[in-house]
C-alpha cells in the first residue's frame, strides 16, 4: 500500500482521519519545537550572540556601552539597514525561513539544525526528565514560600543556584521581588503613568533606544518593510507594504515611560531598557514595572537607582569596589591590567554593572546569572565578574598590548566554555560582604578627601 489511508474505504471517516494525522506527523517532523517565522533581516551563523552587538547600529553616542563593539558581528542588520547594498542577498534573505531559540532569540538555519539534531536524544531526554522532576520540586516549595525563606534558607539558595526552572521562572522572580500579588491601585497607578509623555529629553532618548534594545529578539526586533504576497484575495493590490515590529516594543516603551514619570530626578539612561526588556520577556507589563521599582529602590535591597542617576555615583562606586576586590584575590593580573596594559575597570566593566551581564552574555547564561542576582544580591556581580577575569587569567598576563588587552577585556565572555563552568568558579572565591564594605568605606573617605580639596581650593579663589 502507497500510503496508511488505503488501509480504509476512500472517503470513509477512518481515512479522512488517518490523512489528517499523517500531514500532522509531517508538519511535526519539519518544525519540531523551533518556531519558523518570516524576516528580511539576514540571518548570521553567530546565532543569539549578536543581538548585542546590533545594539550600536547607530553612530550617535552611547553612555559606557559602546566599548565592545568592534568584534566583527555589527552585520547582524546588514540587510535591515542596507537594502540598497546587495538586491539580490535581500531577496534571498525575504524569502527564507528564520527561527528562534528557547528565549525568543532569532538564530540561523545551522543553529536550528544543531538544536534539532539533539531533540530526541538520550541527553535531550535526561534533561526533560530532570527538568520535569525540578518543576515538581519548585512546584512543592512555592506552596511553602514562608518556610522556605525562613527555616529552609539552605535548601532555597541551592535550588536557586541550580537554576530557576523556565516555566516558573517569572513566578519566582515575583515572589523574591515581593511583586508577586500586585494591587487594583498599583495596576491603576502603572495605568496612569505608562499614558504620560515623560520630560521631552527621557522621552527622545527612550523612543531612540527602543530599536537597539535586543533587536534580535522577536519581542523586541526591529521594524521591517516587507512584501507581503496576496494570491489568494480577490482584491487588485497583489503587493502590500506592511510594517512588522515585535509587540514588545510597544510594552518596553509604556514600562520605559512610567518609570520616566515615576521617578522623575532618574528619568531614563541608557541600559535601564535592557532591564525592562528582560523582565518584559518574562512577564506582563504592569509586573515588569513593579519589579523595575523594586530593583531601583534606593532604600531596597538592590538599590540599584545610584547606577542611573545623574553623576552615576554607585557605578563609580563599584568600579573602586572591583578595582579592589581584583587587587586583593588577583594581584599579578590586577598589576598587569592597570600598570602594564593601563586598562581602567570604567573601560570594560561598565555594561556589567548597568545592565548585570545581560546586555552581551548567551541567554542561557542571563538567566542563570540573574536567579542568584536577586536572591544573593549585589556581590554575585562581584562574583561572577572576577570569575571572567579568573578563567582568562594565563591569556590576560600574556597581553602586552593596549589595543589587544582591550578588545579580550571587552570580549571576556567569549572565553568562558560554560554557565557552568562560570558560576563554579564564582563560587569558588572566598568573597565575603565585609570585603565589599572595606572597599565601600576606601571609596567614601576618598570622594569626602576629594571633596575637602575641592572646597579649600574653592577658598583660596575666592
Amino acid at each position: 500500500m502507497s500510503s496508511s489511508t488505503e488501509m480504509y474505504k476512500k472517503g470513509s471517516l477512518a481515512a479522512l482521519r488517518a490523512e489528517r494525522a499523517s500531514k500532522k506527523l509531517q508538519a511535526d517532523n519539519k518544525n519540531n519545537v523551533l518556531m519558523p517565522s518570516a524576516s528580511t533581516s539576514s540571518i548570521s551563523d553567530n546565532g543569539t550572540d549578536e543581538y548585542a552587538s546590533a545594539h550600536v547600529d547607530d553612530s550617535e553616542p552611547h553612555l559606557e556601552l559602546e566599548h565592545h563593539n568592534h568584534n566583527g558581528n555589527n552585520h547582524a542588520h546588514a540587510s535591515a539597514d542596507n537594502h540598497d547594498d546587495d538586491t539580490n542577498a535581500t531577496q534571498n534573505n525575504a524569502n527564507s525561513a528564520a527561527y528562534i531559540d528557547a528565549h525568543g532569540f532569532l538564530v540561523s538555519e545551522d543553529e536550528k539544525q544543531k538544536k534539532m539534531a539533539e531533540i530526541g536524544s538520550n541527553s535531550h531526554r535526561s534533561t526533560i526528565r530532570k527538568q520535569n522532576e525540578r518543576i515538581y520540586k519548585w512546584l512543592q516549595m512555592l506552596d511553602e514560600w514562608d518556610v522556605y525563606t525562613t527555616t529552609k534558607k539552605a535548601k532555597l539558595k541551592s535550588r536557586i543556584r541550580k537554576g530557576i526552572p523556565a516555566p516558573l521562572r517569572a513566578k519566582v522572580w515575583k515572589h523574591i521581588l515581593g511583586v508577586n500579588e500586585l494591587t487594583k491601585q498599583q495596576r491603576l497607578y502603572y495605568a496612569k503613568l505608562r499614558h504620560q509623555s515623560p520630560a521631552q529629553k527621557f522621552k527622545h532618548s527612550i523612543d531612540n533606544d527602543l530599536d537597539r534594545t535586543f533587536p534580535r529578539h522577536i519581542l523586541f526586533k526591529r521594524a521591517e518593510q516587507e512584501n507581503h504576497q496576496h494570491s489568494n484575495h480577490d482584491n487588485n493590490n497583489n503587493d502590500d507594504t506592511i510594517q512588522r515590529t515585535g509587540r514588545g516594543k510597544e510594552s518596553l516603551r509604556n514600562v520605559l515611560y512610567a518609570y520616566a514619570n515615576h521617578d522623575t530626578d532618574v528619568g531614563y539612561t541608557q541600559g535601564m531598557g535592557f532591564i525592562v526588556a528582560l523582565l518584559l520577556m518574562l512577564m506582563t507589563e504592569d509586573d515588569a514595572f513593579w519589579c523595575l521599582v523594586k530593583l531601583l529602590d534606593q532604600n531596597g535591597a538592590f538599590a540599584m537607582r545610584g547606577l542611573y542617576i545623574d553623576g552615576l555615583p554607585m557605578l563609580h562606586m563599584r568600579y573602586h569596589q572591583l578595582d579592589h576586590l581584583l587587587h586583593k584575590f588577583m594581584p599579578k593580573v590586577h598589576a598587569h591590567i592597570n600598570d602594564t596594559l593601563q586598562i581602567a575597570p570604567p573601560l570594560y566593566t561598565s555594561k556589567w554593572f548597568i545592565t548585570v551581564f545581560c546586555y552581551e552574555l548567551p541567554f542561557d547564561f542571563v538567566y542563570r546569572i540573574w536567579d542568584i542576582y536577586l536572591y544573593e544580591g549585589i556581590k554575585f556581580v562581584f562574583r561572577v565578574a572576577l570569575a571572567l577575569i579568573k578563567i582568562n587569567e594565563s591569556q590576560i598576563l600574556r597581553i602586552r598590548e593596549f589595543e589587544q588587552g582591550m578588545k579580550f577585556l571587552q570580549n571576556i565572555h567569549e572565553h568562558v566554555e560554560s554557565i557552568d563552568a562560570l558560576l563554579a568558579k564564582a563560587f569558588d572565591l572566598g568573597l565575603k560582604h565585609e570585603h565589599l564594605e572595606v572597599a565601600e568605606e576606601q571609596y567614601n573617605r576618598k570622594k569626602l578627601q576629594e571633596q575637602r580639596e575641592a572646597n579649600r581650593t574653592a577658598g583660596r579663589r575666592g
